[in-house]
């Protein structure tokens, strides 16, 4: 038997583990998002497009009088540069004089007609001397040479005018070479360019790990680090799953081992037992490849982290075999109803909307199956029952007389039960923060909110979103939904007009400088009563006059090489249906949401806000969820009756997991915890998995301690994942510890009652 056991362990992990090689694991909840829900797909997928700009922000606070931030910054940029990440090439006094000289060739495409409305009230004899006037004096400072050259070029100041509506680098910083300072000197930040996407977890890892290090040493010579950017979360998440793995199923392992050991203290009868539950993790796996395959969807990390559960419902599976073995008679009948009514629960979810979902039916149904099939294969052969009976059996004898003497008071205690419980369901309530569904550590986030804060981020919680088979057509459409909206040219549209509005500004200015035409004169005359010479200021002279239509238009290109090209990448950028414009709105909360409801219907663009995406998956998810419910519920009784055929024990079977539901979502209301996406599978668990107990009960003759044991290793497989820091995976635990108990107090309070009298135990054969 061993022999056998170990081959078809090793079949079952060899096909399984060759099917895995090719998965592709996502930490994006964007897998959350309903396939048919197409205006929420559309702005999960752009949020997901806007994480997934390249750039990395790491900072460094001086804690210490004698720390030299320049210094650790640059140890980073030598550190991280072999790793993929190199600083920003534009940030350099280059960058910002490329800056101007965009702005100053395109004066009259970059200034609106409010601008040309506030430049004209300082264009009078009087305005224009008092202007000449205080430029003489600032000339009389020999260190300020850089007023006269700015003065010559542009005396009117409309290139500052048109900078002052976007910032060339963090706002109040200065740019420091690769690095921008903050004015107080004991802030520096980098912005890294990183060569691979953010979900490219394999070498995010070691780009994370390396920036803890630096970390480590920077802290010791004081100056404390913080980074920011979607590659942290996306490793953390990753990170968080893998740690939860190795935290929860090792321990379950053990714990539910000791468990089965105190049961049948045979090591032979524990090989048998755990080959269900090697068919049940890789099965699982395998399940959720093969999903991903034929979907081509990526396998949500968190659906991974549903895998502890798995086992501990798996070992089941062996322990009922085992123990009938040892008694001589076999379980056929009763795991195969137990599995028929899982797989009914759980194939309902290939109904779902919600890919993540779709995933998890398919780990269980393939993971529960290949236990069971485990089981199967395994040869029959008489197991010796253990030397000294089990204290289980003590137990099991005790806790059956009970039940068979106690069937009234066990239906009025579950009534009673139910009684208590039923007002705690109108205290639940659906958690809406789509971070608190982030596996990403506290100290992640209080950092993301730092470096914003000080430092500011092209990203925004609000934006006007258009799309276009063009930057121009994105950009006229963007623009045009802020009209809709009455609201001005934000930061986009200034900086890349489209061309229509860029033609209408340059016939503004013709039209500003056509009723301008004595301005030479009016300027000359102010100089000299100003002792200054008309001719210094040609350049600027040059520039002030009616221009033709034959001149380049402002594109992303033109910002190339400086450090607006830098905030303008995620703003308008291509995907894979054409170009997006996201137009920046400083709005959130009900602000946002308000915006929102004011937008006409047939408006070009649309608005796009983080609060509202997370609280319209949540609802899109429990939406999907709860049509799902009466799917799940009518597979599991047709599967029962037609396994059964008799109302009796139908009833019997399937009245504890209804109860377990209301006493179960009615415990976690009168505790206050609100209720996730994730939690509401409990639903699908106890209706699926949690009859397992009320079958085996309902054979009457069946061995309670088997059945006790059962559900100690299936509540442990639960219980383990509420040890996970990954938030999904722990609430999860929750629901599920708390429905599984549930269904197991249910059964035993009411199945046996309705049951007819138990049948003496036969005797071993």
């Amino acid at each position: 038997m061993v022999k056998s056991s170990a081959i078809v362990a090793a079949i079952i992990a060899l096909v399984a583990l060759a099917v895995t090689g090719v998965a592709r694991l996502d930490s994006d909840l964007t897998g959350m998002i309903p396939a048919a829900d197409v205006p929420l797909a559309r702005e999960a997928h752009f949020f997901s497009g806007m994480g997934a700009i390249r750039v990395l922000m790491v900072e460094a606070e001086v804690t210490s009088p004698s720390a030299d931030p320049r210094t650790t910054l640059q140890s980073i940029v030598t550190r991280l540069a072999p790793l993929g990440a190199h600083p920003a090439r534009d940030n350099g006094i280059e960058g910002v004089a490329h800056t101007m000289q965009v702005v100053a060739a395109h004066l009259p495409e970059f200034l609106t007609a409010e601008d040309l409305a506030e430049t004209e009230a300082g264009m009078s004899a009087e305005a224009l001397s008092q202007r000449l006037k205080d430029l003489r004096e600032r000339l009389q400072r020999p260190d300020d040479w850089l007023t006269a050259t700015a003065a010559r070029q542009d005396v009117l100041s409309l290139t500052a005018r048109v900078l002052q509506h976007f910032s060339v680098g963090p706002v109040g910083a200065r740019p420091d070479g690769a690095f921008f300072t903050m004015p107080d000197g004991q802030h520096m930040v980098l912005r890294l360019d990183v060569d691979f996407p953010p979900d490219d977890v394999g070498r995010g890892q070691p780009l994370l790990a390396a920036l803890k290090q630096e970390a480590s040493i920077a802290a010791s010579h004081g100056v404390h680090l913080r980074w920011a950017g979607s590659y942290r979360h996306y490793v953390e998440n990753a990170d968080t799953i893998q740690s939860d793995l190795m935290a929860t199923i090792p321990l379950e392992v053990l714990l539910v081992g000791l468990v089965i050991w105190t049961l049948v203290r045979s090591w032979r009868a524990m090989l048998v037992i755990h080959l269900p539950v090697v068919g049940s993790v890789v099965g699982a796996m395998a399940g959720a490849c093969v999903w991903s395959l034929v979907t081509g969807r990526p396998v949500p990390m968190a659906m991974i982290g549903a895998t502890a559960g798995i086992l501990g419902i798996a070992v089941d599976y062996g322990t009922h075999a085992v123990v009938g073995a040892q008694e001589g008679r076999r379980c056929v009948k009763q795991l195969l109803l137990g599995f028929l009514t899982t797989g009914a629960a759980f194939i309902c979810l290939f109904f779902s909307l919600v890919p993540a979902l779709q995933c998890l039916g398919a780990m269980v149904v393939t993971g529960l199956g290949t236990a069971l099939l485990s089981t199967m294969l395994v040869p029959g052969g008489r197991i010796p029952p253990p030397r000294r009976e089990p204290v289980w059996n003590r137990i099991g004898d005790s806790t059956n007389r009970l039940l068979q003497r106690q069937r009234r008071s066990c239906l009025l205690i579950a009534a009673i039960m139910t009684l208590a419980t039923l007002p705690g369901l109108w205290r639940l309530h659906f958690e809406s923060d789509i971070k608190t569904f982030d596996g990403s550590t506290a100290q992640a986030w209080d950092d993301l909110e730092v470096i914003i804060q000080r430092w500011g981020t092209p990203d925004s919680s609000t934006f006007i979103v258009a799309h276009g088979d063009s930057p121009d057509a994105a950009l006229a459409a963007a623009a045009a939904t802020r009209a809709r909206l009455g609201l001005g040219p934000g930061l986009l549209e200034r900086l890349v007009p489209d061309l229509a509005e860029q033609a209408r500004r340059r016939e503004a200015w013709n039209v500003f400088w056509t009723r301008h035409a004595d301005f030479p004169a009016k300027f000359a005359e102010a100089c000299r009563s100003n002792g200054l010479r008309p001719e210094a200021f040609a350049p600027s002279l040059a520039a002030y006059h009616v221009v033709t239509q034959s001149r380049d238009p402002i594109t992303p290109e033109s910002w190339t090489g400086s450090p607006i090209s830098a905030a303008l990448t995620p703003l308008l950028h291509r995907d894979g249906t054409g170009w997006i414009a996201a137009s920046p709105l400083p709005l959130s909360g009900q602000a946002a949401l308000d915006l929102m409801e004011r937008l006409p219907g047939d408006s070009p663009g649309w608005i796009a806000n983080r609060t509202d995406l997370g609280k319209r998956i949540v609802s899109a998810v429990q939406h999907d969820l709860t049509s799902l419910i009466p799917m799940i519920v009518a597979a599991v009784v047709i599967v029962m009756t037609l396994a059964v055929r008799a109302w009796r024990p139908a009833v019997a079977m399937l009245l504890p997991p209804a109860l377990a539901l209301v006493w179960a979502f009615g415990i976690q209301g009168w505790m206050g915890l609100p209720l996730t996406p994730f939690s509401l599978l409990a639903v699908t668990f106890v209706l699926g998995i949690g009859i397992d107990s009320a079958v085996f009960l309902n054979a009457g003759s069946w061995s309670m301690s088997a059945i006790l044991v059962a559900w100690l290793t299936t509540l442990l497989g639960t219980a383990t994942l509420l040890l996970a820091n990954h938030p999904v995976v722990w609430s999860l635990g929750v629901s599920l510890s708390i429905g599984m108990t549930a269904a197991f107090v249910a059964a035993l309070l009411v199945t046996p009652a309705l049951s007819r009298p138990a049948a003496s135990p036969a005797p071993p054969a």
